[in-house]
């Protein structure tokens, strides 16, 4: 028969009495085998209640002495409502409340897993964190000091303050560095660094904004449900929120692009092309459009519009209106010389002139080969 016994011990006006009860105190089963400390005091209106216990039992169903200690506080509400804030076995520690740590911790584990779970609670670190083997975390981390994580399983949130980070993954193939969109949604497989880059981002079912890359502070914010757009640079943005397939290189202000090629390759190839014929536009076309020399003064629709760095600079080019009125009939649906994705904002695709422009030079060589053999019928 198991030892039972029973003491109380009275510091400063209260109680804490240590039980071995002898129930619960024999089998092989779970929590089977239970022996308690319980911290006992008085409130001021001399009624007791259990501040505390510390709860040792057998760990498991074997027969063995494998053992667990947990720790259990009161919560306030009646006299001896207990909670369960950690668990200690031979192979884990579980911890079920805030864990707020102000030193340096670090977590070894020799081969083993730290699991976080923390139901409507958050695990605080103001000091340095480190673990050397995988985290399973089912709650929010919030750490203002280093941490160095050689693996990180995660299906909550997880903030860094200390460098203005947050990484979210989980069901959603999202990864955030800076901050979590606010209305995420169904939104999925994105990446956004850096503060506000993808903050929009939103939707629902089939309507989300899936596979964008932002990179840049408020880079790629004005998406919502747009997909597989690239947005690089201080708040690069996508010309509309619901915009598709879009690459964009910095801001309205960057002015040069530079690399140490003058040419950017495009698939080309004759294989991936039908019905092909010689194109009609050419002299005639270009003669139908006007150069003009003008000075930039930007309206302002966007924020950042007020500061347009070109604002009462001179240039050369086209109206993106007059390329649109050279095109009555929807040639634009295969010249492509003006991008239409944002109707208060139109833009002009230059490139797309090259072959025009070929075809312009080619019907003037053929005028000029024709004159030159005239000249010469008339020197005879």
């Amino acid at each position: 028969m198991p030892h039972i016994f029973e003491e109380t011990i009275q510091v400063n006006n209260n109680i804490i009495l240590t039980q071995f009860p002898g129930s619960n105190n024999s089998g092989d089963n779970d929590n089977k085998r239970e022996s308690i400390i319980q911290f006992k005091g008085f409130d001021s209106n001399i009624q007791e209640g259990v501040l505390g216990s510390i709860t040792t039992s057998h760990s498991g169903s074997l027969k063995d002495h494998k053992g667990k200690i947990k720790f259990n506080i009161n919560d306030g509400s009646s006299t001896n409502n207990l909670h369960n804030i950690m668990t200690i076995n031979i192979s884990s520690v579980a911890i079920n409340s805030t864990l707020d740590v102000t030193g340096a911790t670090s977590l070894a584990t020799a081969g083993g897993v730290v699991n976080i779970a923390s139901t409507d609670q958050m695990t605080t670190i103001k000091g340095t964190l480190n673990v050397d083997e995988a985290v399973t975390l089912d709650t929010t981390l919030d750490v203002t000091g280093d941490t160095s994580l050689s693996s990180l399983n995660t299906s909550g949130a997880v903030t860094f303050k200390g460098n203005g980070a947050s990484i979210t993954g989980g069901m959603g193939l999202n990864i955030f560095l800076g901050n979590i969109p606010p209305s995420l949604g169904s939104a999925t497989k994105n990446l956004g660094v850096g503060i506000g880059s993808l903050n929009d981002i939103t939707g629902t079912g089939n309507t989300a904004g899936t596979q964008n890359t932002a990179i840049g502070y408020n880079s790629g914010n004005r998406i919502t449900t747009g997909t597989n757009n690239t947005c690089i640079g201080y708040e690069a943005n996508t010309s509309s929120k619901i915009i598709e397939n879009e690459f964009t290189l910095g801001n309205s202000d960057v002015s040069t692009l530079r690399c140490a090629d003058q040419t950017i390759a495009s698939l080309s190839d004759g294989r991936d092309k039908t019905n092909i014929v010689d194109s009609t536009y050419g002299l005639d076309f270009v003669n139908s459009l006007r150069p003009v020399q003008f000075t930039w003064n930007k309206r302002v629709l966007v924020d950042g519009d007020e500061s347009f760095s070109k604002n009462g600079k001179d240039e050369i080019g086209f109206i993106a209106q007059e390329f649109q009125s050279v095109m009555p009939n929807n040639e634009n649906d295969i010249l492509e010389l003006v991008y239409e994705s944002n109707p208060d904002r139109l833009e002009a695709r230059y490139g797309k002139l090259i072959p025009i422009l070929t075809k312009a030079i080619q019907d003037l060589s053929g005028i000029v080969n024709e004159l030159n053999e005239k000249i010469k019928k008339l020197e005879k």
